[in-house]
């Protein structure tokens, strides 16, 4: 529906997996949580989607994409400061849950070109908003 542009039916139907799956499923909450704040964010309604990404980052804080949202939605809202310590955090946290088992896979999982997965792909992206951000608030932008 997201991808369809049917952004009010999304919310419906991410509203009702909330309500039928049981709160023990943080995981899949999370997840349609995290779909809610990008769909929120799509209709501008900024405030709602805060409040989902924070609740995304609250019941799977090892999540890269949960960390990323919200301080995309604070960004949104000129909490500049508050997006970058957002990142700052998902960071430390996202890389404090993996063992050393899950980094060694990790490294396995490069592809021939030198490329890591999608995974640590989007660190690094994650990491260079951050510098974007620091950047901006620095420089009073």
């Amino acid at each position: 529906l997201f991808t369809a542009g049917k952004y009010h039916e999304a919310i419906s139907e991410y509203e009702k997996g909330l309500k039928k799956i049981p709160t023990k499923f943080k995981i899949e909450r999370s997840m349609l949580h995290l779909n809610l704040a990008a769909v929120y964010i799509r209709l501008n309604r900024l405030s709602e989607a805060e409040i989902s990404a924070t609740n995304a980052t609250r019941l799977n804080p090892s999540n890269p994409k949960s960390w990323y949202r919200l301080a995309k939605v604070l960004e949104l809202t000129g909490k500049l400061t508050e997006a970058i310590e957002t990142l700052e955090t998902g960071i430390l946290v996202v890389h404090s849950k993996k063992t050393s088992q899950a980094l060694l896979e990790e490294k396995r999982s490069m592809n021939t070109d030198g490329m890591e997965n999608n995974h640590t792909n989007n660190f690094i992206i994650q990491e260079l908003c951050l510098a974007n951000l620091y950047k901006r608030t620095r420089s009073g932008v």
